[in-house]
């Protein structure tokens, strides 16, 4: 299945004079920029092993007009490595307007240790430390313990199954470790 994406892309900055200085001239930290996406707005996705992601909206608290999770609820892929030949992915195409150091957000819900974790990788590169949250049957924002320097142009996120019934309802890219909004 292919979908067109409509990233939206978010700047923080003060006042109008662009990133660097405030409304009283003065010089500011740099400005957060953000690529933040309803995970339901993949680019593309792969079915593999009976596994598949799939439009939900039965757990309360998403935003958009649903969240994704990996069904059936049995199974893992627990080795990062196999991650694109072991789980059904999405794809997420990303526009960099200005280069910079970005990390990968998520907001997640589990509900146990055997359904709050995920796979991800920027531009082919997958991390060998996964994307996990807490399995208290919240939603969770969870960032990545890898940067990625990009330059600006085209880019992909990719999402794989780690273990089966995980649940995503939003990507983003920032260049910030701190939690999106």
């Amino acid at each position: 299945m292919v979908r067109r994406v409509a990233p939206v892309v978010f700047v923080a900055a003060c006042g109008f004079h662009g990133p660097g200085v405030s409304d009283a001239g003065e010089a500011t930290a740099a400005a957060t920029v953000a690529i933040i996406s309803e995970a339901e707005l993949f680019a593309s996705t792969t079915e593999l092993g009976g596994h598949r992601w799939t439009s939900i909206t039965n757990e309360p608290g998403f935003s958009g007009t649903s969240y994704m999770q990996c069904l059936p609820t049995n199974g893992t892929c627990n080795d990062a490595s196999q991650a694109q030949s072991c789980g059904p992915s999405l794809v997420y195409q990303l526009t960099i307007t200005q280069p910079d150091t970005y990390f990968v957000h998520t907001r997640m819900l589990a509900h146990t240790g055997f359904d709050d974790s995920i796979w991800y990788a920027v531009d082919g590169a997958i991390d060998s430390k996964e994307l996990k949250v807490n399995g208290d049957g919240t939603w969770h924002w969870n960032t990545s313990s890898r940067d990625y320097p990009l330059a600006s142009g085209g880019h992909t996120l990719s999402l794989w199954q780690r273990e089966a019934g995980a649940r995503v309802d939003v990507v983003a890219e920032t260049n910030s470790a701190q939690l999106p909004p």
